[in-house]
């Protein structure tokens, strides 16, 4: 069950933080049963399980910071440890187009040009 953020009994977390409040019951259930299958069925560790659910989970992160616009296609890529391409094709995958308008790509185009007749 979602819940507010409370602090007692749950993760610290709410609005602010942007963060799914589950209590702390529902994330050790949902980790152990998690850990199982990755170990069991494809013969991964728990640490290395760990860092890829931090990594997956920055990527994610990154994305929704893009698409609400709090930051720019290269803060999203350092967030998230990808290169531009791979960020543009994540991005895409997700229906996430990018938040350059027209008019800056007309006035980078415009810089370009004087650059190059200097």
């Amino acid at each position: 069950m979602v819940g507010r953020c409370n602090k007692e009994g749950m993760r610290a977390s709410c609005r602010e933080c942007e963060e799914i409040v589950l209590p702390l019951s529902f994330i050790a259930t949902f980790k152990q049963k998690f850990f199982y299958y990755r170990a069991k069925k494809e013969d991964v560790d728990e640490s290395d399980t760990i860092r890829q659910l931090i990594k997956l989970g920055l990527r994610e992160y990154a994305v929704n910071l893009y698409r609400d616009r709090k930051v720019t296609l290269r803060e999203a890529s350092e967030l998230a440890d990808m290169s531009l391409r791979e960020r543009l094709e994540l991005l895409m995958e997700h229906g996430i187009k990018g938040n350059v308008t027209l008019k800056q790509q007309q006035r980078s185009l415009e810089y370009v040009e004087r650059m190059l007749e200097s």
